[in-house]
């Protein structure tokens, strides 16, 4: 059985002008929350607790509930979730 494969476009050409538009929206939007949940963090315990100067453990407690999301988020039940919606998509000829 032969199989013809396509050589790969680059990227910019995979992606049309408005897919380009909408990413650079969601990144947007993805810094402006890791931008306002550090201020938010960085004003809730800014002297609330008397360990120390309390900086560090601000922010040793916000780090350590940012890798438990992050790990939360990359649970198998999550890429399952996305693998499996993506996999109906190109079923149906539509793109992920």
């Amino acid at each position: 059985m032969n199989v013809v494969v396509k050589p790969p476009q680059p990227l910019r050409q995979r992606l049309s002008p408005d897919e380009w538009r909408r990413m650079a929206a969601m990144f947007g939007l993805i810094l402006f929350l890791h931008v306002a949940g550090a201020l938010l963090m960085w004003k809730a315990t800014t002297g609330n607790y008397r360990l120390s100067d309390g900086s560090l453990f601000g922010w040793g407690t916000a780090a350590l509930a940012y890798i438990l999301g992050m790990r939360h988020a990359f649970d198998a039940d999550h890429i399952s979730a996305i693998d499996n919606t993506t996999r109906k998509l190109m079923s149906e000829g539509q793109r992920p």
